[in-house]
């Protein structure tokens, strides 16, 4: 047998293997990424590229001439280690001058489900969330509004966030299966935008490519809106799947953005080996957004093949209000019914997971072709009833945050 090891655990940063085996007949192609084997950062490294950020003062600069401080970081959605990156900023700002009790945290949910007091502390460490405020944005209320999106719809951004002067976001940055790539501008939109902003915004459907840098018109209003919101100092980390930094890039948002989409083009591309009878998608990076690696997988599978998805996180499938299931009937305002739903590409989608749940399953696009597995002996015992001699499989060492791109090339020649 084959044997394969996985990151798993992202959620609670306890970061152990999983492992996997296949059967020694089976062609299979293990999709690396360069970022799994660069150095992770050190905090003098991360220090150095926080003290030349791109086309924008340094944070302790703009501390010096500001009062109050808050510090944007993205969700559990993501795999940003912010407490490493947290814990400088906060000494470059009470170096600048900033007052302890003038900081604060502000998580960027957009419109998924509010963080605990445990969750946190997951993302900043106990000692920052006993010494400093720490909030949920909230995307039905408090939200300003700033200025008019292309189609004359008002921009709406947390009130929080624009009542201080001093203004640092933490996020990081990979391809993204509506945006090309993450990062940037949307820990403001969707990230601190109202419920109607990211509905008018998301309900346009101008997504951009997986990987792709070209400009999509989901970018163009996150850009346009970062821009009317005024200062916004952002730190982007480029992530291996172990969720360790390997790059970084600091500085005005679109800029900053700009070059770290460049890192990760180089850091997280895989080899595209072809359509494969079986894809086996590892989600540790987005582990409560499992299905995000569909773009990817749907690209290396053949029609009605099985799709392995591998996602240990006890949480399950986060809530999203713009466009989750909230009941049998209904969702939030861009919910889609199953039948309405584009069609999946694979004949079967087996979900590895020791935490079934009915929810997740609805989060399907196709429920009825989700089974769970509980171990990896039953995921082997569900392929090999079809395919008991050989099979060509593709295993991504991480799919919510790999890309292929050679398929970014046929895309952008069309």
């Amino acid at each position: 047998m084959k044997r394969y090891e996985l990151w798993q655990n992202s959620w609670d940063r306890t970061q152990e293997p999983v492992s996997i085996e296949l059967p020694d007949s089976w062609d299979v192609v293990f999709h690396d990424m360069p970022a799994n084997h660069m150095p992770a950062m050190t905090q003098e490294q991360i220090r150095e590229k926080l003290a030349a950020p791109i086309g924008a003062e340094t944070i302790r600069g703009m501390a010096e001439k500001g009062h109050h401080a808050v510090i944007v970081f993205d969700d559990l959605s993501r795999g940003t280690p912010t407490q490493e990156i947290a814990e400088i900023v906060i000494g470059e700002l009470l170096a600048g001058g900033i007052r302890e009790e003038n900081i604060f945290f502000l998580c960027a949910l957009g419109t998924h489900a509010p963080l605990t007091q445990a969750d946190f502390a997951v993302k900043l460490g106990w000692d920052l969330v006993e010494r400093f405020p720490v909030y949920n944005h909230d995307c039905h209320s408090h939200c300003k509004e700033i200025g008019k999106d292309r189609e004359g719809k008002p921009i709406e951004i947390n009130e929080a966030f624009l009542a201080c002067d001093v203004r640092i976001g933490i996020g990081s940055v990979s391809p993204h299966p509506m945006n090309g790539y993450g990062g940037g501008g949307k820990l403001l939109f969707p990230g601190l935008a109202s419920l109607r902003t990211t509905a008018a915004n998301h309900g346009r459907l101008e997504y951009g490519f997986l990987g792709s840098q070209e400009t999509c018109g989901l970018r163009e209003d996150i850009n346009a809106g970062t821009r009317l919101a005024g200062q916004f100092f952002v730190i982007d980390a480029i992530l291996n799947a172990r969720h360790e930094i390997v790059d970084l890039f600091c500085g005005d948002p679109l800029l900053e953005h700009r070059a770290a989409m460049e890192a990760s083009s180089r850091a997280h591309a895989m080899e595209y080996a072809g359509a494969r009878d079986i894809v086996i998608s590892n989600s540790n990076t987005k582990s409560d957004e499992p299905f995000s690696s569909k773009r990817v997988s749907s690209m290396s599978a053949k029609p009605g093949g099985d799709w392995v998805i591998i996602a240990h996180n006890p949480a399950g499938e986060l809530f999203h209000q713009l466009k989750g299931q909230s009941s049998p009937w209904y969702g939030g305002p861009l919910y889609k019914p199953h039948e309405k739903r584009k069609k999946l590409p694979f004949g079967r989608v087996i979900f590895y997971t020791p935490h079934p749940s009915m929810y997740t399953k609805l989060a399907c696009d196709e429920p009825e072709k989700l089974v769970f597995a509980k171990t990896w002996d039953e995921v082997l015992a569900l392929l090999r009833e079809k395919y008991p001699e050989r099979a060509s499989v593709s295993i991504f060492s991480d799919g919510c945050i790999g890309y292929f791109p050679e398929k970014v090339k046929e895309a952008e020649r069309k």
